[in-house]
């Protein structure tokens, strides 16, 4: 697929007229239609299947934050993995999911599919691995994964 083609122009924004018809020819945007029957948008797909890249998604929550409501994996599943805009049905993603993401900014050529496990309670405060350097210090990705 040529994006210029579609009447995209690289590092600008389409025109109104250009976005409708894209939006009608791919489906994106459409409500009331179950995820698995949603098609991909094919009009963006240069060619064959995209490739697609398994996504590991890990929960994790601070030892201090045992007190807070957090959204579930299920909603999780349904933020990085949907398939379509639907927001009658997936409030978590009114404008599309992850995957939606970058199967449209990839023009259909790249698959992101994640994998969301249960929420892990870490053994330190979010204080603990912030380490009063704004959370960039390494703890987490050293001591708490």
């Amino acid at each position: 697929c040529d994006p210029v083609k579609e009447g995209l122009v690289p590092h600008e924004q389409p025109d109104d007229r250009t976005r409708r018809r894209l939006a009608d020819e791919t489906g994106f945007g459409r409500q009331k239609q179950q995820q698995e029957q949603r098609p991909r948008p094919r009009s963006l797909i240069a060619s064959g299947e995209p490739e697609v890249l398994k996504n590991l998604v890990l929960l994790l929550r601070f030892s201090d934050h045992m007190d807070r409501d957090v959204p579930s994996r299920e909603d999780y599943e349904v933020l990085f993995n949907t398939i379509g805009a639907n927001p009658d049905d997936h409030p978590q993603c009114p404008t599309g999911s992850v995957r939606d993401y970058f199967l449209v900014n990839s023009y259909g050529k790249l698959d992101v599919q994640s994998e969301i496990f249960e929420w892990v309670v870490l053994p330190h405060s979010e204080a603990y691995y912030a380490d009063s350097k704004f959370g960039v210090s390494g703890k987490l990705h050293r001591e708490g994964i």
